[in-house]
């Protein structure tokens, strides 16, 4: 089942798992058994496959120690219902997190002066608390995915001839107080320091987008990992191969294991409801707001060179290459759309039950 997990606004993320597995007929099937794991809101630097100093994820290490770890796998949203449709920081992350004088310098200097003397040693410690639950919570899904492997191992030893595929990812990141909250944007009474933005669904920087993705199985190649960006629209292009199916025609993405498919692709773009992202060859990344967002919010283009600054902390000045990019947001944007009604909510009971859950009539839907 697939569950929102975002209650931090409770008591911290919570990682549900999405778990499926496509099962081929016949004693000894010529496809894979596939097994996809969708973990909501987990962010790859707070993943041990992603470089986290805390190992929340062994199990998810292990396997990926057998198959294939995607460094920069980036979802196209932040927000669960389109990232989840177009199915699309670098790994390396920055030690800045290692004492806690560090941690909370990061996020005092991520507020405005007026408001850095808000996080008290109260709210910094609250703030601490709430990530700690965070990783709890990642461990704690970590762990009952081992049982799902080891039950996948016991099946294999009764029927040695059957083949396993798993593909391990999540929808998306979180904000987890690692930069200002939005201006123009209300604060919702239930969240935790409002003025650092703790959820997701409204923006695509590097926290919100970065995800987990690895691959491990049959036609898998053991020890792989790649550095290149990808994006969760390449895994059905790539699962479609390994389970020696058609590729129907018009299907985006390139086969993850395809390297010069890989090399040819120049952009990746992103979508929420407040912005439209475009990544460029891997290195730049130009965040272009709405136009009720910047109109309300006051907003404009915002580039930064992920190479020189993967968390994006710092814009980058680049006037015509900030041009060219904007206007090819705006057509990207006007080719996929991104609202509730291009990714197919049209369904009157489908709709009240996304709303619910979360998924519709909140922030991340205006």
């Amino acid at each position: 089942m697939l569950t929102r997990g975002a209650s931090l606004r409770a008591a911290g993320l919570c990682a549900a798992s999405s778990l499926a597995i496509v099962a081929s007929c016949g004693e000894v099937p010529a496809r894979p058994d596939i097994l996809l794991v969708v973990v909501a809101t987990l962010r790859a630097d707070r993943t041990t496959v992603g470089g986290y100093r805390r190992n929340t994820t062994p199990a998810l290490a292990r396997l990926g120690a057998t198959g294939a770890v995607f460094e920069r796998a980036f979802a196209m949203s932040s927000w669960t219902l389109p990232s989840g449709r177009y199915a699309s920081e670098v790994a390396e992350r920055a030690e800045r997190i290692l004492a806690d004088d560090a941690r909370r310098a990061a996020f005092t200097a991520a507020l405005p002066d007026r408001q850095g003397a808000l996080l008290d040693d109260a709210a910094y410690r609250g703030i601490k608390e709430r990530l700690a639950l965070y990783d709890t919570k990642v461990l704690k899904t970590d762990r009952a995915f081992e049982r799902v492997l080891r039950a996948l191992e016991r099946r294999r030893e009764r029927q040695p001839g059957r083949g396993d595929l798993v593909v391990f990812t999540s929808d998306h990141g979180e904000g987890l107080w690692d930069r200002a909250a939005m201006p123009g944007e209300p604060h919702k009474p239930e969240a935790y320091f409002p003025w650092l933005y703790s959820d997701h669904g409204l923006t695509l920087n590097s926290e919100q987008v970065h995800v987990p993705l690895v691959f491990a199985g049959t036609g898998v190649p053991a020890g792989h990992r790649e550095t290149r960006p990808v994006c969760l629209l390449d895994v059905l292009p790539t699962v479609l191969r390994l389970a020696n199916l058609a590729r129907p025609a018009g299907l985006d993405g390139p086969d993850l294991f395809d390297g010069d498919g890989i090399d040819r692709r120049t952009h990746i773009f992103g979508v929420t409801s407040r912005f439209t992202s475009v990544t460029a060859s891997g290195r730049h990344r130009l965040h272009v707001p709405r136009e009720h967002v910047a109109e309300r919010s006051g907003l404009s283009p915002v580039l930064y060179d992920l190479e020189s600054d993967p968390f994006e902390r710092a814009p980058f000045t680049g006037a015509a290459l900030s041009a060219d990019l904007t206007s090819l947001a705006a057509l990207w944007r006007n080719d996929h759309g991104g609202t509730l009604e291009t990714v197919g909510v049209d369904d009157t009971a489908r709709r009240a039950l996304l709303g619910r859950l979360g998924y519709v009539g909140g922030e991340a839907d205006r």
